[in-house]
């Protein structure tokens, strides 16, 4: 039988992509009442690239952004960090 592993992708300090046989999980970095750092199971895809779009989302609406200027330079940064993971995945025609 052949052996499943899980994705287990980091995107940045607060975010990573695990998966299962069935699904794309965008998972969050929290705290628990033990004061300790553990990733939980947020948020769930049948498809990476809507689980992209989605990270760029919720990082504007969670900035906390004052200005427009301040929300465009979170919007960049995020491009750039996705825009870093996804490149050698357009090559091969993964998320699409």
């Amino acid at each position: 039988m052949l052996e499943r592993k899980s994705v287990d992708i980091q995107i940045n300090k607060n975010y990573k992509i695990s998966s299962d046989i069935n699904q794309w999980i965008l998972q969050e970095l929290t705290v628990n009442k033990k004061k300790e750092k553990v990733w939980i199971s947020k948020y769930y895809y049948t498809t990476l690239s809507k689980l992209l779009q989605d990270v760029l989302d919720i990082t504007q609406k969670g900035s906390g952004a004052t200005t427009i200027k301040e929300l465009f330079d979170v919007t960049e940064k995020t491009r750039l960090e996705l825009k870093k993971l996804v490149k050698p995945l357009e090559a091969s025609n993964v998320l699409f």
